[in-house]
């Protein structure tokens, strides 16, 4: 239980918070944009839209308590795997779920704005406007550009010196894979500035000062954003090389550190979200409704313009860019995205599923000491065997690689003391054989405790007469 909790006040719930309160942001006029679609200045006034706006946020609401339902029911079941399989496909429908109401709020709207056209003869989309085009071209410098190399290159460091001193490290490469996979994000979210400086002006005026003043509030908040991901990013990176490097790692304290770092980043997202608002709103008086390219947003989301010659634009929704889905390159990438997506998300959970029903086998083969559970995991020679001990209850111990389920430990584990060791256990409510060999420690037994007290005997008998 205590994991399923763990699974919820560090991934569950504060995802649910985080999706939640950048979709009620979305609820709000962004310029002259509400859930996606371009409006003329006097429909903000407009009751049925202000009904729109409530609605919108009661069925953001309502997902909410549909979000916490269903991680409760995934909390019911014994079998940890189960739980966490349905908790990793709740992710998957807080992803979709959250969006749904603003697709349903966009479709509403366009219907609505349709109808207020043809009423009032209010301009409709598809007219031209003018403006200069040299400075819809501009391109802006790249912000923060020294700022976020300092600390993409500090992000890179912990891999150099994982390549240097963890040679000999027992964890088989596995260190520097992860310090190797957070680096990385640092290094793609520097790229990202160069991107944001690349983003052509929005036409959101037909005064042009306006469009590139938008456009260099919202280049900067971006870029400041990203700068602040970079360092809060080397920084979590170098505790986690840190940390793999220590005697005895409680899991609670990763986590916790991991939380503060999700918190972190979430807060520069949301706050540069915020001050762009805060800079569109500011011209609001000048945007024109002349400037709708509504046919191109798919539900308001989804970027879809053959015309475009832009792979990447920016998103009408949330902060960031979002990319033209009318291009192949486009298609292809979502297509990946969401296979990757989804198999990792299916598949994670049926690794899960197998692990924990896949029953742990202890036996004595030929003179070795054979342990399977999926597949051959550990063969000890009986020479090899210096001493053998039946023991009640595991060590507190920490784990570097491998599984820590609720009815399964596997894989390499560290004893409170520094000491390594070698484990493939079912949590069973005692009867574990600790053995000691001239290569280390193991932590074995067999699905059935009366096999394994048999296959204890035997171990003591062959030490004793060796």
């Amino acid at each position: 239980m205590g994991m399923k909790i763990l699974m919820g006040c560090v991934c569950i719930l504060p995802m649910m918070l985080i999706f939640y309160g950048i979709m009620y942001f979305e609820g709000k006029p962004k310029g002259n944009i509400l859930f996606g679609v371009t409006l003329w200045q006097e429909a903000f006034e407009d009751e049925k839209i202000k009904q729109m706006q409530k609605l919108y946020k009661k069925r953001l609401l309502l997902i909410n308590i549909m979000t916490i339902a269903l991680f409760v029911a995934g909390c019911i079941p014994k079998r940890e795997s189960i739980s966490m399989s349905i908790f990793m496909m709740l992710i998957l429908v807080i992803i979709i779920a959250y969006f749904i109401p603003f697709a349903i709020a966009n479709r509403q709207l366009t219907s609505y704005k349709l109808t207020a056209n043809q009423t009032n003869g209010t301009p409709v989309s598809g007219e031209k406007i003018a403006v200069d085009i040299k400075a819809v071209a501009n391109r802006e410098p790249v912000m923060f550009k020294k700022t976020g190399l300092a600390g993409m290159i500090a992000g890179i460091i912990p891999v150099i010196l994982e390549i240097i001193i963890g040679t000999s490290s027992d964890m088989k490469g596995y260190n520097l894979l992860v310090v190797g996979v957070l680096s990385s994000v640092g290094i793609i979210m520097f790229c990202m500035l160069f991107v944001y400086s690349r983003m052509k002006t929005d036409i959101v005026s037909t005064d042009s000062a306006v469009n590139i003043q938008v456009t260099r509030v919202r280049n900067y908040q971006l870029s400041r954003m990203s700068v602040i991901f970079i360092w809060v990013n080397t920084i979590f990176t170098f505790y986690i090389w840190i940390r793999m490097w220590a005697d005895y790692v409680k899991v609670t304290e990763i986590v916790i550190v991991s939380l503060i770092y999700v918190i972190i980043v979430m807060a520069a997202i949301i706050v540069a979200q915020i001050k762009i608002r805060k800079a569109e709103d500011k011209y609001k008086g000048e945007y024109i409704s002349e400037a709708d390219d509504d046919r191109y947003w798919l539900w308001g989301m989804v970027y879809y313009n053959k015309n475009d010659k832009s792979f990447m634009v920016n998103k009408r929704t949330g902060i960031g860019t979002t990319i033209n889905m009318a291009k192949p390159a486009g298609k292809i990438m979502m297509a990946v995205v969401g296979i990757i997506v989804a198999l990792s998300i299916i598949g994670s959970s049926i690794w899960m599923i197998l692990l924990d029903f896949t029953p742990v086998s202890l036996t004595i083969e030929q003179g070795k000491l054979v342990s399977n559970q999926i597949g051959n995991e550990y063969t000890i020679n009986l020479n090899a065997i210096t001493k053998a001990e039946l023991v009640d209850e595991l060590p507190d111990m920490s784990k570097r690689v491998g599984t820590g389920m609720d009815t399964l430990y596997k894989g390499l584990w560290r004893e409170k003391d520094g000491t390594d060791c070698q484990v493939c256990v079912r949590i069973n409510g005692g009867c574990y054989i600790k053995i000691e060999t001239v290569s280390g420690r193991y932590y074995l037994n067999d699905e059935d405790k009366s096999d394994t007290k048999e296959l204890y005997d035997m171990l003591t008998d062959y030490i004793e007469n060796k």
